[in-house]
């Protein structure tokens, strides 16, 4: 670094030893910082060429990464979807199969059908699949008898936990019911406008789902899609 020494005081020497100029000691000063930067900006390039391409190169990467700081990538949404508190409602024809010769559907790893109770129909959770804990939260008794020619409605509603497993328990809700004789299927409408069916079977009828939200209205339907009775739920 000897000789860039040498070169620095050379251009200092050169620059003190200018004549002042008859335009006065301002226009001295605004001469002389001109003539120092021309100076300094020839030392620097020196400087490079004797340092070396590749160690200048690197030391003028690394001063523009400090002067203009890292770049961030723009954040993206989270893998992982919100849900929302009310779980996902049913949409289309609902796919239910049958155990032990009944209708059940399943909801999660639960599944769900029609009790035994005697002169009461209503849904709960089936004894099969994973062991778990159910918080009856309350349920209506829709009487199977007499026979009427008009749709009767009732709810489920409740939460349902896994044992041996943390986590939250599932909240549900069902509708089950009697539908009236040439019912093949009843739909319910959500309060979005979206609907969801299922078969109507020995004149019975269920749907369970996810969440607390409850439908606008139930109508029963003929194979031939004529309404048969529509209630609205309270």
């Amino acid at each position: 670094m000897a000789d860039l020494k040498d070169v620095l005081e050379r251009a200092e020497r050169a620059v003190v030893s200018i004549p002042l100029p008859l335009d006065g000691f301002r226009e001295l000063e605004r001469y002389r910082t001109r003539r120092r930067r021309a100076t300094r900006v020839l030392v620097f390039a020196i400087a490079l060429l004797v340092a070396g391409g590749s160690v200048a190169t690197l030391a003028i990467l690394r001063s523009l990464d400090r002067t203009t700081g890292g770049i961030r990538p723009a954040s993206s949404p989270s893998p992982h979807a919100s849900h929302s508190p009310t779980g996902e409602l049913p949409t289309g024809v609902v796919s239910q199969r049958r155990i032990d010769g009944r209708p059940a559907q399943r909801v999660g790893p639960f599944w769900f059908g029609f009790t035994d109770d005697p002169g009461c129909v209503r849904v709960t959770p089936l004894p099969i699949g994973p062991s778990w804990t159910l918080a009856d939260r309350g349920h209506d008794c829709v009487p199977p008898e007499p026979p009427t020619a008009t749709l009767r409605i009732g709810f489920a509603t409740g939460q349902i936990h896994r044992d041996a497993r943390a986590g939250s328990p599932t909240t549900f809700t069902a509708i089950y019911g009697v539908a009236p004789a040439g019912a093949a299927t009843v739909t319910v409408r959500w309060p979005d406008g979206g609907t969801a069916s299922v078969r109507a079977t020995g004149g019975r009828f269920f749907l369970v789902w996810s969440g607390s939200v409850r439908p606008v209205s139930v109508t029963a339907r003929s194979a031939g899609g004529r309404s048969l009775g529509t209630v609205r739920p309270a």
